[in-house]
């Protein structure tokens, strides 16, 4: 499934339990938040969600994101952080924003931020590819 790119009044897409991969879609000044959490004992997770914020990572609704995510170990998330948002407050924008709007409400999970990424999908394993990724 790919994410359509939404404004901040969007509400966040779930993956549909047929489909195993969300995919960011093409990114450029966007920020792509894909959640996961509940695996079940082969480490394959049941709840995928994820969001595509068209104008950065103040554009992403993570209220919609994280409604109903549990604060657990095993709950991931990744943050994609588009090609043209390369400059260093960017990047401090998208720190700022994944502290005060994702872990203030979900201590102790695991967050991985990725800059200057053109797209990316990421599987019900949490396994990640990436399309130009620089760090």
């Amino acid at each position: 499934m790919q994410l359509m790119q939404q404004p901040v009044t969007g509400t966040a897409q779930n993956l549909p339990a047929h489909d195993n991969t969300m995919d960011t879609g093409p990114m450029g000044c966007c920020v792509s938040v894909i959640v996961l959490w509940n695996p079940n004992a082969a480490g394959v997770y049941q709840n995928v969600r994820g969001f595509h914020g068209g104008g950065g990572a103040q554009a992403v609704n993570y209220a919609s994101l994280i409604a109903g995510v549990p604060a657990h170990a095993t709950t991931q998330v990744f943050v994609f952080n588009g090609p043209d948002n390369r400059s260093d407050l960017e990047r401090r924008i998208v720190n700022r924003e994944v502290r005060n709007n994702i872990l203030v409400h979900l201590h102790g999970i695991q967050v991985r931020i990725y800059h200057g990424i053109a797209s990316a999908t990421v599987d019900r394993s949490a396994q990640v590819t990436l399309t130009s990724y620089e760090r």
